[in-house]
């Protein structure tokens, strides 16, 4: 489980830096801007994560019980 964590760590921060990069270049913003909507995204993102996650155990769940009871 711990190299799962880790492997997702590592993913996310390419892709922060990526976007970061991306948008102090583009757009020309500053740095605190730029990391401060990478940021924003990604707490969105985990948040959306964690929705989705908790809602497949709990059909995983509802579902076993359900042909538990059959």
């Amino acid at each position: 489980m711990s190299r799962c964590i880790e492997y997702r760590t590592l993913v996310f921060g390419l892709i922060a830096t990526a976007a970061f990069l991306t948008l102090s270049i583009v757009s020309g913003w500053s740095d605190f801007a730029a990391w401060g909507l990478v940021a924003v995204a990604f707490v969105i993102i985990a948040i959306a994560y964690a929705i989705v996650i908790l809602h497949t155990q709990a059909m995983r769940m509802f579902a076993a019980r359900s042909e538990e009871e059959q």
